[in-house]
């Protein structure tokens, strides 16, 4: 990826700093005027000028104040360089040579607000609100419940089969609305909602699930996939879906569309992590004859191994469809368009696409990085695969690798498929990619039987991605804004300004001005961690007194992992579980990273079963510093190092910048 000067400058000069949130933008410049002088004299030494944003500076005609003065806008500070000089940042309308000052900082601000319902009227007129609806659902004309009654949530308990009805719980508004042919099943507004369910919610046809008031999570206390949609015209929104601590089954999902009954579905605006199986999975054992129709948009996905699978498994079991071995020549069944989605370190299937399913996919960001499981073994890692008769339409969706440049972000198999026998699971079949305009960084894009992939009936929005850091930048921060079931958007962050750096832009946490040159801007307190949801609260699941616990940040990881074979370990970023070995207690006595670290950046230390401990004995950073104690992480439990050097700080006793904070 490349960047140039210009590029930058136009990020920083459309995105508006937080100095920028004044009531009044010439009463803010004339105040800078008038404090000019004084601030020259008492807070910033050599200041010849100050401004209210970049954009001004640049247009600024003022004279040269000599080389070495200072220049402000906004957060930046500049120092001035000769009139001969060759090497400077930026020039302003009168000829002024400009360097960004080591350590000055910008902030960038989200790009737009999210919608929350503040009393029940707002809240039934948001979830009839269909204005955001694209794809496959919009063409299908998806309403949910619009029309029926409204039953509202009002208590988070649940109750099981054979057990007495909890009137106004999840499960018994959604029994009600099922009774009556369809309704709007909504969370009040009032209060947060942890619904810990016992058994799987499958609500019936012509019902809208929501939570307007963004305060509702779904957990699950066992083995379950949270919610099955297997009707006609549903709507699933504003959701948080996650699984219990210590949750590790395989064959289960947050959220199940089960093919052979389902169509017409909406799925947006959601929060999905940690979900044993899938996040979301849109399949069905059987083979699929008639259409299904639906759309996945603005959700946001996060840390997890096999995010999405869509399509009929028909192909893959003991007794496959006749038509298995050209499956690709069958006509697609199942449509789905996946649109603004924020697919935030999950390994593989993002998604896969197999047999009769055609996937559209648009303006998603993709920030991909393998699973290591705690014996060492490696998922896959990849972005969209079609296989076994599966097509996909990829468009201008942006493709980032955290996890080296081997990984494939789109690709289809070519190989023969060849059924199930025994214990050997069938080969996948070929499948077709087409794309159009999407960006891979650290990835390869592959075509594929392009001709076998269709075209779309329906018109949808489409950003067209420019390849460099300042438009990624701004695209990402679009689609954060908009994902996820979170009352607030993730901040854009804070950026500092290191003129020694020479650290590779990924267009996130570093962006540069020049990639040729040293000096990059990079995140001050990285705020994009796949695992790390700051603007609301997750409940962890305590085994041991079987209570719920809120907590900022996340349930259990489930993405890169370390496991301690010899009591040191070693970080290549700051995306890491660190574990014993499995069935034992281990000592963590060395960390060695092949980065340097900032202020802020978060490690997680867990031990991966009740019975297993970890005891952190001293740490070695980058730097060399030693970071000492003995920290005994007792099974089941979890640790954030926030920082990478310093002393030692705990729960208990805290010195310097790096500390531990247990998550419950």
């Amino acid at each position: 990826m490349t960047t140039a000067s210009e590029d930058f400058k136009t990020a920083i000069i459309g995105i508006p700093f937080q100095a920028d949130k004044k009531p009044s933008r010439q009463g803010a410049v004339d105040a800078f005027e008038r404090l000019e002088n004084e601030t020259s004299e008492k807070f910033v030494e050599n200041l010849h000028a100050s401004f209210f944003n970049v954009e001004d500076l640049l247009n600024s005609d003022k004279e040269a104040g000599g080389e070495g003065s200072i220049w402000t806008s906004g957060d930046l500070t500049f120092v001035e360089k000769s009139s001969g000089a060759t090497s400077f940042h930026y020039v302003t309308a009168g000829g002024v040579k400009l360097s960004l000052k080591d350590g000055s900082k910008v902030s960038f601000k989200d790009v737009t607000g999210k919608k929350i319902a503040k009393n029940r009227n707002q809240a039934e007129t948001m979830a009839d609100d269909f204005s955001t609806m694209t794809g496959w659902a919009a063409y299908a004309s998806v309403t949910g419940g619009q029309g029926y009654s409204t039953y509202w949530i009002t208590n988070e308990e649940d109750y099981d089969s054979g057990e007495t009805a909890i009137e106004n719980s999840y499960r018994w508004c959604v029994e009600q609305a099922d009774t009556a042919g369809g309704g709007k099943v909504l969370f009040d507004v009032e209060g947060q909602f942890t619904v810990n369910l016992k058994r799987q919610i499958e609500p019936g046809n012509n019902v809208t699930i929501d939570a307007p008031a963004r305060n509702a999570t779904i957990i699950s206390g066992s083995d379950i996939t949270r919610t099955k949609l297997s009707g006609v015209n549903q709507i699933f929104r504003r959701i948080k879906t996650t699984s219990y601590k210590g949750e590790t089954a395989t064959d289960r999902d947050g959220l199940w569309v089960e093919l052979s009954t389902a169509d017409k579905f909406w799925i947006t605006e959601n929060t999905f992590f940690n979900n044993a199986d899938g996040n979301i999975d849109v399949v069905s054992l059987q083979d699929i004859t008639t259409e299904v129709r639906g759309t996945i948009e603005r959700n946001h996905m996060l840390s997890h191994d096999k995010n999405m699978l869509i399509g009929s498994l028909v192909c893959y079991g003991d007794t496959p469809a006749s038509f298995c071995s050209t499956a690709l020549s069958e006509t697609e069944t199942i449509k789905v368009t996946i649109y603004e989605n924020l697919i935030d370190h999950c390994s593989q299937r993002n998604p896969k696409a197999v047999t009769k399913s055609f996937v559209h996919s648009v303006n998603n960001v993709f920030r991909l990085l393998r699973s290591e499981n705690d014996d060492g073994d490696l998922s896959a890692c990849y972005g969209i695969l079609a296989a076994t008769g599966g097509r996909v339409l990829s468009e201008y969706d942006l493709f980032i690798s955290l996890d080296g440049t081997s990984h494939e972000a789109i690709n289809a198999t070519t190989t023969t498929w060849v059924a199930k026998s025994g214990s050997v699971l069938a080969t996948e079949g070929p499948g077709a990619v087409r794309v159009l305009g999407s960006i891979a960084e650290n990835m390869s894009i592959t075509e594929v039987n392009t001709g076998s992939v269709p075209t779309v009936p329906y018109s949808i929005t489409k950003k067209v991605l420019q390849n460099d850091d300042a438009s990624i930048l701004e695209f990402y921060n679009e689609i954060l804004s908009k994902v996820g079931s979170d009352f607030e958007s993730i901040s854009s962050g804070e950026f500092v300004w290191r003129e020694n750096s020479t650290n590779t832009p990924d267009g996130f946490n570093i962006i540069a001005i020049d990639h040729t040159g040293t000096g990059r801007f990079e995140r001050e307190h990285d705020q994009i961690k796949f695992n790390n949801l700051p603007s609301s609260k997750i409940p962890l699941y305590d085994e041991e007194s079987g209570a719920f616990y809120n907590t900022y940040g996340f349930a259990v990881p489930r993405y890169g992992s370390k496991t301690i074979s010899s009591g040191e370990v070693t970080f290549d970023n700051g995306y890491h579980t660190v574990a014993p070995e499995s069935g034992s207690s281990d000592t963590l006595h060395t960390i060695n990273l092949t980065f340097t670290p900032y202020d802020g950046q978060e490690f997680t230390f867990m031990s991966n079963s009740a019975s297993n401990d970890l005891t952190i004995t001293s740490t070695v950073n980058s730097s060399g510093s030693v970071v000492t104690g003995n920290i005994l992480l007792p099974g089941g439990n979890d640790l954030v190092l926030d920082g990478t050097y310093g002393d030692l700080c705990t729960v208990k006793w805290c010195a310097h910048r790096s500390k531990f904070v247990l998550k419950r």
